[in-house]
């Protein structure tokens, strides 16, 4: 971000446009910063026997001068300092105990070549009960019921909101079995050849004092693009058993040849895929050697 503000030629700051043939203008987006400083993280809040409440956080990875401690009614604000000094230490106790929502930024001593200033990292926010600082995660890629061909390459992201800077590491899960980790601020994952059926695809907020927060669950579906691996099971009596993998309940005809390089293949029926991602069929009167294959559409 870079700020930009001419000196008037004539006099000071006044209402004209131009004035001394100057124009003055900010430049950029003033929410910007040009020297981020790391916050603290894992923000705690908690009572103590004398009737207030302590603070605990883990320190800023950067060098910082200490912390100051806000407080406010709630999250929204506006928030009052309460720390006159910067706070040393990781901890900081208020004697007055509520439903308040407190607020933690570091403080650092920033160096340039124009000059130095105090410069306060973003705050780190949590309340009595736990809820505001609790992180929150949503999976933002692929979409729900999302469908992929065989083999594919499933590019899987989250979105994280941390108001306590209390997570340490996102992974992603897949029925339940980790797929690996999505390190930020991006949290992304690649999901390289996964196997065809129906998945069940989470992403997890692991925080550092070991409670994991899952996002709503969504589905993927991998299947062979019409084009299933067929298995053949002999049952007694001279029945064949066809079965192979499915995942988008699409209906199948079921051919068969007693001998394909002689005579056309003969329709016996058609099988549908269950919910499970699985369809059979049962040939009853099967020859002692038989192919078969399926058509879709």
């Amino acid at each position: 971000m870079s700020a930009s503000v001419a000196v008037f030629q004539n006099g000071t700051y006044g209402n004209s446009l131009g004035m001394g043939m100057v124009h003055v203008a900010l430049l950029g987006d003033p929410t910007l910063r040009l020297h981020p400083v790391p916050p603290p993280a894992g923000l705690k809040v908690t009572t103590n026997a004398s009737g207030g409440v302590d603070l605990s956080w883990a320190p800023s990875p950067g060098f910082v001068l200490g912390y100051h401690v806000y407080r406010s009614s709630n999250v929204a604000g506006p928030f009052t300092r309460l720390t006159t000094r910067l706070v040393t230490g990781t901890t900081f106790s208020d004697p007055v105990m509520s439903t308040n929502v407190y607020l933690v930024r570091a403080v650092k001593l920033e160096e340039t070549p124009s000059g130095s200033y105090s410069n306060a990292s973003q705050g780190i926010f949590q309340s009595l009960d736990g809820s505001v600082g609790a992180p929150r995660i949503e999976m933002v890629q692929p979409a729900n019921n999302s469908v992929f061909g065989a083999n594919p390459l499933i590019r899987l992201a989250a979105s994280l909101f941390d108001p306590a800077n209390a997570v340490t590491n996102v992974l992603f899960l897949a029925n339940g079995l980790k797929l690996g980790d999505a390190p930020g601020p991006s949290h992304t994952l690649t999901w390289s050849n996964p196997p065809v059926g129906i998945h069940t695809v989470r992403a997890c907020a692991c925080s550092l004092d070991g409670a994991q927060t899952l996002s709503t669950p969504l589905t993927v579906r991998v299947d062979h693009a019409g084009s299933p691996r067929l298995a053949i099971l002999r049952l007694a009596g001279g029945s064949n058993l066809i079965s192979g993998p499915d995942v988008l309940g699409r209906t199948y005809r079921v051919l068969a040849s007693d001998n394909p390089a002689a005579g056309p293949w003969q329709t016996l029926g058609t099988a549908t895929g269950n919910a499970s991602g699985h369809f059979e069929f049962l040939d009853p009167g099967a020859a002692p050697q038989r192919f078969y294959r399926t058509v879709f559409p």
